[in-house]
């Protein structure tokens, strides 16, 4: 954490990659490499709040919720976060990996769950309820579904810091905030020669 080592890495990635993408995942707390980072044009994704079930609810009502089916593919796709690197297309390609749950109501899509299910510990990757679909328990039914299909697996999830509604939910599911383990995300287009 000193920024002779910054300065040098910095220098190494302006000779040897120019034009090239690089992210950088590390503690909010690194003020240092922020600020390096801020100094030369870097884009910041929201700080990421890691959370890890400890106290897994039973007995949550699942009615409504499905596994992935190709009959659901347009609308689930249609609906999929598109900003990410997971998108809809890649999820449903990686089926081996991931379980995709699927809210139905009235025979129509209304939200998701991607999550992982090969590891010990699993995670989330996107949940999506349908505005209009909001405050009806369907993104407590999809997690219980996960929870549920998860076991005996453990879950981690990360999840942005400011997004207090997503932490409530994941909270009363049993997962609890793993302090001191928030990352911070930062893109960084290597400036070209010129």
């Amino acid at each position: 954490r000193e920024k002779e080592a910054y300065t040098e890495m910095f220098a190494y990635l302006e000779q040897h990659y120019p034009g090239y993408g690089a992210d950088f995942v590390f503690n909010p707390g690194n003020f240092l490499l922020k600020s390096l980072l801020e100094q030369r044009g870097a884009e910041f994704e929201p700080e990421q709040q890691k959370m890890v079930l400890v106290d897994p609810v039973p007995g949550i009502d699942t009615t409504g919720i499905e596994l992935f089916s190709h009959k659901y593919a347009e609308p689930y796709r249609a609906m999929h976060t598109k900003d990410m690197y997971w998108t809809a297309e890649k999820v449903m390609q990686a089926q081996d990996r991931f379980h995709t749950f699927l809210a139905i109501r009235d025979g129509k899509v209304v939200g998701y769950l991607d999550v992982t299910y090969i590891f010990e510990e699993n995670e989330p990757f996107d949940l999506l309820v349908l505005e209009d679909c909001r405050r009806m328990g369907y993104g407590r039914k999809l997690l219980a579904k996960a929870l549920e299909m998860n076991r005996p697996n453990g879950m981690m999830l990360l999840v942005d810091a400011d997004n207090t509604p997503a932490i409530c939910l994941y909270a009363s599911m049993g997962f609890a905030k793993v302090q001191g383990q928030n990352n911070l995300t930062a893109h960084w287009t290597v400036p070209s020669a010129e």
